[in-house]
């Protein structure tokens, strides 16, 4: 199965470590981790899918995120 599989076209689909996708269950509580949503695939089942613009512009605001909290620790050592 392909990513197209899983989730809708220009979606990306959650890979656990073993490189299977990761599923979810939006009534049963099991949610994806941010930036994926739980989304119903033609299959039946449920994935955790995310838009790869989505996915980059949370890489940016992690990386933003990162830089200050890195600036605020060398402000704190001067």
């Amino acid at each position: 199965m392909f990513a197209e599989d899983y989730c809708p076209g220009g979606w990306n689909v959650m890979r656990k470590g073993d490189d299977t996708p990761q599923t979810c269950d939006a009534m049963g509580g099991i949610k994806c981790q941010k930036p994926y949503s739980c989304v119903h695939s033609r299959c039946g089942m449920d994935f955790c899918c995310a838009h790869t613009y989505k996915i980059e512009q949370w890489k940016r605001q992690q990386e933003i995120e990162a830089d200050i909290k890195e600036a605020e620790m060398e402000d704190d050592e001067l």
